[in-house]
């Protein structure tokens, strides 16, 4: 401990961190204890050398094989001497190389780090108050700040204190030198929406931040939008109550003004809109339904007119790409197959006496380019607003009749196999776990729970389908409609 003796420490640490390949799992303890005797030490140099060293084996692979020991060994006492650090240095450099080293290891131990937020929440506000206007030291403080939230999932509440301000500063477009915080504050704001159990007035009071960065620059367009589908599955109907207009006329200024692959994000982000809320979702995003008809319209038109010129046209409407047409059609079966009422009307009145050729067109691109390229769960959901509109017994609808029917007989084929009984989810235990304790993953569980696709049985729908028709028809008409299907189909529908 002489007098020139901390530049020997200071080395001898410092190679530890040069030599990590070397460090085998056998004598990591050794290393992290060598560590630890360096983040003591009273000089300054030979603590910020011992904290870079320990940057280098935390992302060192060898890291992962040792979770277990350095959390129950080296976690405390480490995070201990860091943040004390944060507090001894004076430049900025070296504090920001010491919570950079706190922000590797929060995110390397994730769940791991749960006995040690407490202590990290005593330094935090600290060190986010003493950072100056234009401090990229916030960056890493706002991504230790998400790692802690997701680490403690629904209790993440006792961070809100603390995280809810933090989402003011950095979300405020109106404070110059803020806008890059926007992207790490994004990302914290859906984290601490994802693991919230409930609603809080200071996350809806957060809300119209979202609109002024959404339509601002859709250059964070998927973080926007799963914030927003955050809001949604959290808020249910008091959030829309509040924000609705807000939410509605930033969505569709946002709709008009993005490509295919921007619009394609906004319809699957808005499927859980159009779920939980099919009565109002029409009118709602009005313009919305009519940009997405409009484009189902033009492609399956330009798709008849290539079929009766034998030929393969490259026009506009078949360069939407399938992925963009199966979001479009998405949205638009769950609607017509929960509020098929309100979902034609609105058809009726967007298209005033061309309602029925519209559903038509819409039936015919669905089985003529689209039926194969659905999963299993999105194809039932388009099959039960295909029996809904069969059901109306208009011509134009009975036309595809056929091939409605060779739709749903593809369905039941696939059910029937062992693979597809094998993937049926079972979330009934989501139901056990208390409000005080759901998360996103939860709450979006128990929609798919809830998904009334899922209670239907295909063949007694057909059946229900079948009886209406009858009705409708009368039998003699309904007979020769059965006796133009497939008599294999018929067979497997029964």
């Amino acid at each position: 401990k002489g007098s020139n003796l901390h530049v020997a420490r200071a080395r001898a640490v410092w190679l530890i961190g040069e030599w990590v390949e070397q460090v085998k799992p056998e004598i990591r303890q050794l290393a992290y204890n060598r560590i630890s005797t360096g983040l003591q030490d009273p000089d300054l140099v030979v603590r910020v050398m011992a904290t870079k060293s320990l940057l280098s084996l935390v992302n060192d692979f060898g890291f992962r094989d040792t979770l277990a020991m350095y959390s129950q060994n080296f976690l405390a006492p480490h995070m201990h001497f860091l943040l004390k650090l944060t507090t001894d240095v004076k430049e900025l450099d070296a504090r920001t190389l010491v919570t950079n080293v706190i922000r590797h290891i929060v995110e390397a131990l994730k769940d791991g780090i749960k006995p040690v937020v407490g202590l990290i929440m005593q330094y935090l506000p600290t060190l986010w108050q003493h950072c100056t206007e234009a401090d990229m030291l916030r960056t890493t403080l706002i991504s230790i700040l998400k790692e802690m939230v997701i680490s403690l999932g629904p209790d993440s509440v006792s961070l809100h204190p603390f995280a809810i301000p933090v989402l003011r500063f950095s979300l405020d477009t109106q404070a110059q030198n803020r806008a890059y915080l926007q992207e790490y504050a994004l990302e914290l704001w859906h984290s601490v929406l994802y693991n919230s159990p409930t609603m809080t007035r200071d996350l809806v009071n957060l809300f119209p931040a979202w609109a002024v960065i959404s339509v601002t620059s859709t250059e964070y367009l998927q973080a926007s939008l799963e914030i927003l589908e955050s809001y949604i599955v959290l808020g249910n109907r008091p959030f829309l109550k509040v924000h609705g207009e807000v939410l509605k006329k930033t969505v569709c200024q946002l709709f008009s003004e993005v490509r295919d692959e921007g619009r394609e994000l906004i319809v699957r982000h808005l499927e859980c809109l159009s779920q939980r809320f099919p009565q109002e979702f029409p009118t709602v995003m009005a313009p919305i339904m009519v940009e997405i008809i409009n484009t189902l319209l033009s492609t399956g038109k330009a798709l008849e007119l290539d079929r009766k010129a034998n030929s393969s046209l490259h026009t506009d409407a078949l360069r939407v790409q399938d992925k963009t047409l199966r979001e479009f059609s998405r949205l638009i079966s769950r609607l017509l197959f929960q509020n098929f009422a309100g979902t034609t009307e609105f058809i009726q009145k967007a298209f005033p006496g061309h309602a029925k050729q519209v559903i038509a067109t819409i039936l015919a691109l669905w089985v003529d380019r689209l039926g194969d390229g659905w999963e299993l769960y999105k194809r039932r959901v388009a099959f039960f607003a295909m029996c809904n509109c069969l059901a109306t017994g208009e011509p134009e609808v009975l036309a595809h009749f056929a091939d409605i029917l060779g739709f749903a007989s593809g369905i039941v084929a696939e059910e029937n196999s062992d693979e597809a009984r094998n993937c049926i989810p079972d979330f009934s235990s989501v139901r056990q776990v208390p409000e005080s304790k759901r998360t996103e993953r939860h709450r979006l569980q128990l929609m798919v729970a809830d998904d009334p696709s899922l209670s239907q049985s295909v063949k007694r729908y057909v059946h229900e389908t079948m009886r209406k028709l009858s009705e409708r028809l009368g039998q003699q008409r309904f007979q020769i409609l059965i006796s133009k299907v497939d008599p294999l189909i018929i067979n497997m529908l029964k």
